[in-house]
């Protein structure tokens, strides 16, 4: 098994885990392009379906015309975050795991009021 199926199949899993069941579905049912020879026609359409999934189920995988300061913003929320993420695993915390899911669900929310 190549290491892109073996990819592929961990992120499906994940997606379920997370109960994406509409996105799970619809990437079970795309077809991968051939791995045993070279077809870049076939791996771009590949591309654009799980981008346009991404961008219908997730709404993420947007093309974004950022300037220089909006992508230095973007660049000091994600260090932000690795930052919690650090400080979260020092920190005695009896669910971690929930922690950091109430953190997700903390950005996806204001990042929703935007």
């Amino acid at each position: 098994m190549s290491k892109f199926i073996r990819f592929f199949d961990e992120t499906l899993e994940i997606i379920l885990e997370a109960e994406l069941t509409e996105l799970h579905q619809a990437l079970k049912q795309l077809v991968l392009p051939p791995m045993d020879r070279y077809a870049p026609e076939e791996w771009q359409a590949f591309h654009q379906q799980v981008k346009q999934l991404a961008q219908e189920h997730r709404d993420i995988a947007h093309d974004w015309d950022f300037n220089r300061e909006q992508v230095k913003r973007l660049e000091n929320y994600f260090a932000a975050n690795l930052l919690l993420l650090d400080c979260l695993n020092l920190a005695t915390v009896s669910d971690r795991e929930k922690t950091k899911a109430e953190l997700v669900k903390l950005s996806t929310k204001s990042c929703q009021h935007q």
